[in-house]
């Protein structure tokens, strides 16, 4: 997969560049690690989808996930690590600025990079401040109303922005995405449009996608995942590939 998109939402135009995502990274001593693991005012069951992500990792790439930590502080657990900047407590309107925009601090304790390292987040943009910044670049967002001209059912779901159609999802589908920010963060995230939608994706990609991202195309930095729950055995869901986007269009799923 390779990264550096157009941000939608500032409107920047950035040189598009490629990069190599660390699950590709497989000769050994190369293989790196991610830092940071970021939950929010995340569900429970985002949670143990992260946790799902973190051991997959690890027990089937050898590529370890340093720490973990809040999107904002915690004021119940104020020495808890937390990853956003410019505010260091409140809600999270204080950690945005007068244009709605969120920042990554320069690092936790002056020993940990947050801004310049690999992070990895389970849960959306809503439920997670640190996913929220990275909607700001992603091929696959959740857009807010903000984002939509003439609404006419857009708002509130996974938007395909790259998608020719400009297909929009709603619940039962989730995302997996790259991103590689000008300042050399690397974001890695999964999640669904419900918590139950980003559990089902991530249990696919401990099954399926961690192996299948290996063969992926170059240039595709965004999967969204259908995700059908059997009226029989709606514990049992299958995921199928419906989208996947890149920097400048969209490839079809089927072919590969």
């Amino acid at each position: 997969m390779t990264t550096n998109l157009e941000p939608h939402a500032t409107l920047k135009h950035q040189r598009v560049t490629e990069s190599k995502i660390l699950y590709l990274t497989i000769e050994e001593n190369e293989k790196g690690r991610y830092e940071w693991i970021v939950g929010g005012d995340a569900a429970s069951v985002d949670s143990i989808g992260a946790a799902m992500v973190s051991e997959y990792f690890d027990s089937k790439k050898d590529i370890e996930v340093l720490m973990t930590g809040l999107d904002i502080n915690d004021t119940a657990h104020p020495y808890a690590p937390f990853v956003m900047g410019r505010a260091t407590t409140g809600t999270k309107a204080d950690y945005r600025d007068t244009l709605g925009r969120t920042f990554l601090r320069d690092d936790w304790c002056t020993t940990y990079p947050v801004s310049s390292s690999n992070m990895l987040f389970s849960g959306g943009p809503l439920a997670n401040l640190g996913a929220e910044y990275f909607n700001e670049f992603t091929n696959a967002f959740w857009a807010r109303i903000e984002y939509v001209v003439n609404d006419t059912g857009q708002a509130y779901k996974i938007f395909a922005l790259s998608c020719w159609n400009r297909t929009s999802y709603g619940s039962g589908y989730a995302v997996i995405s790259v991103y590689k920010d000008l300042n050399g963060t690397i974001g890695f995230l999964i999640w669904g449009t419900t918590g139950q939608d980003t559990y089902y994706a991530t249990k696919w990609f401990w099954e399926t996608g961690i192996e299948y991202l290996q063969t992926e195309n170059r240039g595709v930095t965004d999967i969204i995942l259908k995700i059908t729950y059997p009226t029989a055995d709606p514990t049992h869901p299958t995921v199928s590939k419906v989208q996947r986007l890149g920097t400048i269009s969209e490839k079809t799923p089927h072919d590969c």
